[in-house]
């Protein structure tokens, strides 16, 4: 999905642009990595699990299955680690997206570049949850029924996601389960726990689709408008 031009954005200040366009590129390619790390990590374990069968059976030394087995634990770590900048960067560019477009919808003034670098960070849980609860009818006024209906699917699976989060880090088996305030406080690629599933698990895919959508409802606001 290709970024809209100049301008179709002409709307936006500078900053804003620049921001959205640079964070585009970011999760678009952090994005096209994660899916080459599990693919890969899905390769490797099948040829740990393949090396494991040999060795059982006689027909293989201990090494082959202790290499393949290190080399696809390397690679799960790996895509975790991609995994959670993915998190980090998407979460923020569609709080970002989001923001903008609000701002343009209420006609209130350019953000500032001071907040626009602060909205290009992992955004706390709470701010991220106000983001994705805006209603859909406020955001996108005067786009169609069918359109709003779809948007409004979206958002509503980033209102599980959250759900999702809380649930884990308030998770009464943690030795500091979070109550649910200080948990809004907190930046999940820090506050999720070891040992316990991603708080993201399941959602990344639709948070990447929601966030590189940004941009083109803003442009498709602007035009409305013009």
């Amino acid at each position: 999905m290709d970024f809209p031009s100049r301008k179709a954005l002409d709307g936006l200040t500078e900053a804003e642009h620049g921001a959205l366009a640079a964070m585009h590129g970011t999760v678009s390619g952090l994005h096209a990595e994660w899916r080459s790390a599990l693919a890969v990590e899905m390769r490797l374990r099948y040829a740990a699990d393949a090396a494991e069968g040999r060795r059982d059976d006689g027909v293989a030394p201990r090494l082959d299955y202790e290499v393949a087995r290190e080399l696809n634990g390397a690679a799960f770590e790996f895509s975790q680690a991609v995994e959670v900048l993915l998190w980090r960067t998407a979460s923020a560019y569609a709080v970002l997206g989001i923001t903008v477009l609000d701002r343009l919808v209420a006609g209130n003034p350019p953000l500032s570049e001071g907040v626009v670098g602060q909205l290009c960070e992992e955004p706390l849980l709470g701010a991220f949850e106000a983001a994705v609860t805006i209603p859909v009818e406020q955001l996108l006024v005067a786009r169609d029924g069918a359109e709003q209906a779809h948007a409004r699917k979206g958002r509503r699976r980033m209102a599980a996601l959250v759900e999702q989060a809380y649930g884990c880090l308030e998770d009464e088996a943690l030795p500091a389960a979070a109550g649910r305030v200080a948990a809004a406080r907190s930046r999940l690629s820090v506050a999720a726990p070891e040992g316990f599933d991603a708080p993201w698990l399941g959602y990344l895919e639709p948070l990447v689709g929601l966030a590189r959508q940004g941009p083109y409802e803003i442009s498709a606001f602007l035009r409305r408008r013009a």
